[in-house]
């Protein structure tokens, strides 16, 4: 995932509350966006295991049938040999970079998630009227009630 992807999906995830009717209809397209996106980077992980596990048998089989004739044979020298291979470790890369993928889609999912838990609670609270204008205390009426008059008292007087 490069840096414009993880962008895009930090704005996803971002909620304005001036907005929650929209960000509540997205929110399922989103969820089943980034699952979509997760369930092919695990094929694509499973795939990358495989294929690590076939490259690994192909150099284990290649060094017990043709073994290197300056170095003494034994199960360890096999292991390290395979795990030298440059093959071996581009598969282990590919395997690695396809695990980051899914890690990082697994945690969009989860963020999607908490978005969705708190949409919901924005949603409540703006029912509640949390969002609504503020309205003056009782002492701020009150003053607001005598410039009021104090005004009217003052067109009165310029009659």
């Amino acid at each position: 995932m490069d840096q414009s992807e993880r962008k895009e999906a930090d704005d996803a995830i971002r909620i304005n509350p001036l907005k929650l009717d929209d960000a509540c209809v997205e929110n399922p397209s989103l969820l089943r966006y980034y699952g979509e996106s997760l369930g092919e980077a695990r094929g694509k992980r499973d795939t990358a295991k495989i294929q690590v596990a076939r490259i690994r048998a192909i150099a284990d089989l290649t060094y017990r049938q043709n073994p290197p004739k300056d170095v003494k044979i034994t199960e360890s020298t096999i292991a390290a040999l395979v795990t030298e291979n440059e093959e071996v470790q581009k598969a282990e890369d590919d395997l690695l970079e396809s695990s980051k993928e899914v890690y990082e889609l697994e945690s969009i999912i989860d963020a999607l998630q908490d978005r969705r838990s708190e949409l919901k609670n924005l949603t409540e609270l703006w029912i509640g009227g949390y969002f609504g204008t503020p309205s003056t205390s009782g002492k701020d009426q009150q003053r607001e009630d005598l410039h009021q008059k104090m005004r009217e008292n003052l067109k009165r007087r310029e009659e």
